[in-house]
């Protein structure tokens, strides 16, 4: 449609595609990445579906959440109450929504000990969506999948939602096709080393507390950790120079030529 457009009114249309949405590509490129994971390791979830292990905990703990039928949402809300923990603190997982596969596993990762003990001690629901979740979550590939895909959050998909899910007109849209590219930089970088990757800021430049860093991740030197979340960054990679490749490839005069064709352009059309 944009070609036979420009071509009838010859004019150079410019797709201004939504700076927000490549984070559902993200996760499921990462879920694949965890899919091959998982087959390397000669591992498999024991919660239906046909997801890598982490989604199916994901989804499996949100039927515990929310539906009345297979989980026990009841009991949940009770055992949130009497722990002082928010009501709000798991939201519904939808599919691959932008970062909410990476928000919940934060969440998961972070709360870990009270799902354990929510689940073995005070669940109402005696299914075996129950036994199934205790068993993928004590398995350990699982508990790092989770840890990565945090981890993940943290350095890229939560301030990519802070950065670009903004209707603030100081970052221009070109301006954030700027801030993608450096992004692919930084994770390049960090991907050129074997051995280490550096958690003290985010890929936006922004210093993360290492105080929380420490709580939430404490193995986040293992070695099997740190090679998840290099195939993460691997697929993430992937994805963004696939959806960015059309201003990737052009020079800087080119890119400075669509400043003001683009000017009224939003960040994102997520509205």
């Amino acid at each position: 449609t944009v070609k036979k457009l420009s071509k009838q009114l010859k004019l150079n249309l410019v797709e201004t595609n939504c700076h927000l949405h490549p984070l559902d590509s993200m996760a499921t490129k990462c879920k694949s990445a965890l899919l091959q994971v998982e087959k390397e390791h000669g591992v498999s979830a024991s919660l239906f579906g046909s997801g890598c292990g982490a989604e199916r905990i994901v989804l499996g703990l949100n039927k515990m959440r929310f539906k009345d039928c297979r989980g026990d949402p009841t009991g949940f809300r009770i055992y949130l109450a009497t722990n002082d923990l928010p009501l709000g603190l798991i939201t519904r997982y939808r599919g691959n929504r932008l970062h909410i596969l990476f928000h919940l596993a934060a969440v998961y990762t972070q709360h870990y000990s009270h799902v354990m003990e929510y689940l073995q001690s005070h669940c109402l629901n005696g299914s075996s969506l129950k036994t199934c979740l205790i068993k993928d979550l004590m398995n350990p590939l699982f508990r790092i999948e989770l840890q990565a895909l945090a981890l993940v959050g943290k350095m890229l998909t939560g301030p990519w939602m802070s950065t670009f899910y903004s209707n603030d007109q100081s970052l221009t849209y070109m301006g954030g096709v700027g801030v993608v590219e450096n992004i692919i930089k930084k994770i390049e970088e960090a991907l050129s080393s074997n051995t280490y990757i550096e958690f003290s800021k985010d890929f936006f430049g922004n210093p993360i507390d290492q105080s929380n860093m420490r709580k939430v991740f404490s193995n986040v030197s293992d070695n099997t950790l740190l090679s998840v979340v290099r195939a993460l960054l691997t697929a993430i990679l992937i994805v963004l120079k696939k959806q960015y490749s059309s201003f990737l490839q052009m020079d800087a005069l080119e890119r400075s030529a669509l400043d003001a064709p683009t000017a009224a352009a939003r960040l994102h059309n997520i509205d």
